[in-house]
């Protein structure tokens, strides 16, 4: 059987205002001018819900009527709690997920922080393996078979002579002793293509990589 607090649609607690907010509403919908044109079954669910809104604005309206009402529910109240309590008694222990049952391994606080540290371990061995890696790699780029052979160009220090007509004919330039007649004397070394000097005259050699800047040893 509903309480009137459930006829009227509030809550126990609710003021007086909004029960009687309630009741108007309720009556206004099921008055019975509304349901002249209603067929018989509706028109008998209309006056009993009039006689069930009155019953409890009646019981509810006056302060001492409703706190006497209230006093009546509590039993009701108090049973079903204790109902509640009893299923929960004996259902037991709300059981935790599957996933929350312990592993069963213990291990030590002194060793758990190498827990924590294994991330930074496993990508520290990464990176030196790349590092390791990339200098193995270079080292065999420079002395495996497609290295490039090292380069037979003779050197020709500042202060060395070469012989001029040679640097006109030759391939290469011939080294000579300086004050031999028409040589000229390496007086710088620049990397191609940065120019010489002005008052010297630039050999480029074919390593395409260093020019001769000379003069005449006259």
């Amino acid at each position: 059987m509903s309480t009137h607090y459930e006829v009227l649609g509030v809550a126990p607690d609710a003021p007086v205002d909004d029960v009687r907010q309630a009741y108007v509403r309720l009556a206004k919908a099921n008055h019975p001018d509304r349901r002249q044109a209603d067929d018989p079954v509706r028109k008998e669910r209309a006056d009993a819900t009039i006689k069930a809104a009155n019953a409890a604005w009646n019981a509810l309206r006056d302060p001492e009527r409703r706190a006497e009402y209230d006093r009546s529910l509590r039993p009701r109240s108090s049973t079903s709690s204790m109902s509640g309590a009893s299923a929960a008694a004996a259902s037991g222990p709300p059981r935790r997920p599957p996933d929350w049952e312990p592993s069963g391994i213990l291990v030590p606080q002194v060793h758990s922080w190498w827990f924590r540290l294994l991330p930074v371990v496993v990508v520290a061995v990464v990176l030196i393996g790349i590092l390791v890696f990339s200098a193995y790699a270079t080292v065999q780029d420079s002395t495996g078979p497609n290295a490039a052979p090292p380069s037979t160009q003779p050197t020709y220090p500042v202060g060395s002579c070469l012989l001029v007509a040679a640097l006109d004919t030759g391939p290469k330039p011939v080294p000579v002793n300086c004050g031999t007649g028409n040589s000229a004397v390496v007086s710088s070394i620049v990397d191609t293509p940065r120019p010489c000097p002005p008052d010297t005259r630039a050999l480029p050699l074919d390593d395409n990589r260093t020019t001769l800047c000379l003069k005449s040893s006259g």
